[in-house]
């Protein structure tokens, strides 16, 4: 994850804004989700734990729903998410399925 973080931050992003149900243009969201998206599957890869995506996506949920985007984003995201990572990184692919 570490070493092809930027590939994989790029590919998500780029997925993710071109799926439907993306946010809203708003400055920075977009990196910002996608950030930590891959630093919480970072982290559940690291200590073997699938709850920390989870609770990353249920913060997601909650800061989306706050800016008024659409209910759907965060979904769109893991799934891009998992299209870009979990091809590469079976136990990546592994936790993602968790959420």
């Amino acid at each position: 994850m570490v070493i092809r973080f930027a590939e994989f931050r790029a590919a998500a992003r780029r997925r993710w804004l071109d799926a439907p149900g993306d946010p809203s243009d708003e400055p920075g969201l977009a990196d910002d989700a996608v950030d930590h998206a891959l630093h919480s599957l970072s982290a559940a890869l690291l200590t073997d734990d699938p709850r920390l995506l989870r609770e990353a996506s249920d913060w997601l949920t909650a800061l989306f729903a706050a800016r008024g985007e659409p209910a759907g984003a965060v979904d769109s995201l893991w799934r891009s998410v998992h299209q870009t990572v979990g091809e590469p990184l079976p136990e990546a692919a592994r936790h993602l399925k968790s959420i």
